[in-house]
């Protein structure tokens, strides 16, 4: 199989759901025949006219009055939708079969009717979980009619454990999740999406956006985001938008995975990044439209995209980069009045502040992020950390998270090379999980990890296994080689059984988000031992982890480092050099294969 073509299994998966489909609606068909006419028994069998002539309601539900208007009056099949979402009354079995009997007066006068496109605008802000008028415009097949390029997208199913619906309905509840926005809710997080939602002058472009975010997925073969903006645009010109709302919206759709991505896949600690995405962004009518649709587009997809984590992460990146835009590019006045009252904190957390001008040159030695990010009674632990490591390599700080089932472990060491791939390595020996780290100077000579992991599987002897692991890490500082028989555990192929062609290992470089770091993503699978896998190459390769960081991208795990030379202390410029990085990551990692599948003929 071509991997330019659609998988098959997701071809058969598309036809399997459309036909299921077909059976649900048989199954209400037959619902509402049987059983609705006991629900209903006393209430009257006489239709009452709606403000929309050519509409009754009989028994709680919409008709038509009768079918020769519709031959009159076509846009009777879209405001029916309308009616329906302004009473919230549903239509009738009749009045969706009727629906799909006249698609064929659906022409193109229709389609770009002023009147009827206000209409159809209506009904998308209309949409809602408790009544999901959209949804039936879907199933009586007026949604593809009306907008012919959405029928591409029908039942399209992405066979992975990250989808968990099909494009169209993924779509869909897309905007009901936004049109969800107008209202608070009982949460912080819900109060700060209605406000930004407010906010937002063009709530129609945002709306259709969302609907036809993932448009370009028809196309298997091609980056969905830019091919959606291709294919949105003749949309909204369609639709009669201005070129100002035009260009808006071919904005978001291109740009609808960059505000998620940014935020699970780099520092946001670090002020540049928001910078970065800022200079990317510029306008803050973009930000907030764009920072909604992602956290749509996130809900929608399913819980391994959204989780409070995520939820936060992008919070903080939002915020961040609107702060920017606000207020200019650093800041620096703000921000060095809130480092200036930090350090006042951090001599008051002080178990003993000793020398003032030793720990005030020690502040001075550590980044503005990590000065400007960790709080206070953090940095002044940290401190104290660091007085106690004397003249060993390391000294750690195991604390287990607030409300969560991880543990932090803060390492103060000597900044000698290998010192991150040396801790990952140990980890790995001892069956530590890391979720994710943070690396900062302390000084000239020495750094600091902060690493978060999974604790021990057997919780009765878990200080055993710290203890345990404490000493490994101590013999492999000294002992170059002594996790050579960790890397011999590292699986050399990988199978991978999803039931279509995998990904291939990639390895991305990115060398324009950051201006002192070089950014590396390893696309692959998850395996253990795949952070020390990665950076013991990384450290013979003589380059140094700064910064890592787990992510995910559909059923692969995507690790990032922000790392620079061991040579020179600097970003890795040339082109020899990068594709010697790439060639030493992919070396290390296991082959891929796919699971062989026994086709039995009966």
């Amino acid at each position: 199989r071509s991997r330019k073509r659609q998988p098959d299994v997701e071809r058969f998966l598309g036809d399997l759901h459309t036909r299921m489909d077909f059976l649900k609606q048989i199954h209400r068909i037959t619902f509402e025949d049987i059983f609705g006419s006991f629900r209903l028994k006393k209430d009257s069998d006489d239709s009452r006219p709606t403000r929309t002539d050519g509409l009754v309601i009989k028994k709680r539900r919409l008709y038509f009055s009768n079918t020769v208007v519709i031959l009159q009056k076509p846009d009777l099949l879209i405001k029916i939708f309308l009616e329906s979402g302004r009473r919230k009354i549903p239509l009738s079995i009749e009045a969706r079969r009727v629906v799909s009997e006249f698609l064929h007066l659906v022409d193109d006068d229709l389609k770009k009717d002023r009147n009827c496109i206000k209409i159809f605008n209506k009904i998308m802000a209309l949409s809602h979980w408790e009544f999901n008028v959209l949804n039936v415009m879907l199933v009586t097949g007026l949604l593809g009619k009306f907008i012919p390029e959405f029928t591409f997208i029908i039942n399209k199913i992405q066979y992975n454990h990250y989808h968990l619906f099909p494009v169209d309905k993924h779509s869909i509840r897309c905007v009901q999740i936004i049109n969800g926005f107008k209202e608070p809710g009982d949460s912080i997080m819900g109060t700060l999406y209605s406000s930004v939602f407010k906010e937002v002058r063009n709530k129609n472009v945002l709306i259709f956006a969302a609907l036809l975010h993932d448009i370009g997925k028809s196309d298997p073969a091609k980056e969905h985001s830019k091919t959606g903006a291709r294919i949105a645009k003749p949309i909204f010109e369609r639709f009669g938008y201005n070129a100002t709302e035009i260009s808006d919206a071919v904005f978001l759709i291109e740009n609808h995975l960059v505000l998620i991505k940014t935020a699970t896949r780099r520092d946001i600690s670090d002020e540049e990044t928001a910078v970065y995405l800022a200079n990317k962004i510029v306008k803050i009518r973009l930000l907030r439209m764009l920072y909604l649709l992602t956290v749509a587009d996130s809900k929608a997809t399913g819980p391994k995209a959204w989780n409070e984590w995520t939820e936060n992460l992008l919070k903080d990146l939002f915020l961040k980069t609107m702060g920017i835009l606000k207020k200019g590019e650093l800041a620096s006045k703000k921000t060095q009045r809130l480092i200036d009252k930090k350090k006042h904190e951090i001599l008051k957390f002080m178990d003993n502040p000793g020398d003032k001008n030793e720990t005030e040159m020690l502040l001075e030695s550590m980044s503005r992020r990590y000065l400007v990010y960790i709080p206070a009674q953090d940095i002044a632990d940290h401190i104290n950390l660091y007085r106690n490591l004397n003249d060993k390599d390391f000294v750690w700080q195991i604390s287990k998270d607030g409300g969560s089932d991880f543990r932090t472990v803060t390492i103060c060491g000597r900044d000698v090379p290998g010192f991150y791939s040396k801790i990952a390595g140990v980890f790995f020996l001892n069956g530590l999980d890391i979720v994710g780290s943070q690396a900062y100077s302390l000084g000239k000579d020495h750094v600091l990890d902060i690493f978060t992991v999974k604790p021990p599987k057997d919780r009765l002897f878990e200080t055993q296994k710290w203890e345990k692991t404490e000493a490994d890490l101590i013999q492999a500082l000294k002992e170059d080689h002594f996790l050579d028989n960790a890397l011999g555990r590292i699986p050399r192929t990988l199978t991978i059984s999803s039931g279509k062609t995998p990904e291939p290992n990639t390895v991305r470089i990115d060398n324009e988000t950051s201006s002192f770091f070089t950014i590396i993503e390893v696309f692959t699978y998850d395996f253990p031992g795949l952070l020390f896998s990665v950076t013991n190459s990384l450290y013979r390769s003589r380059i140094n982890v700064n910064v890592a960081m787990v992510a995910t991208k559909v059923d692969q795990v995507i690790d990032i480092f922000y790392v620079k030379s061991l040579e020179n202390d600097a970003k890795i410029e040339t082109e020899q050099e990068l594709e010697e990085v790439k060639t030493a990551i992919l070396i290390s990692l296991p082959q891929i294969k796919a699971k062989e599948m026994n086709n039995e003929k009966n």
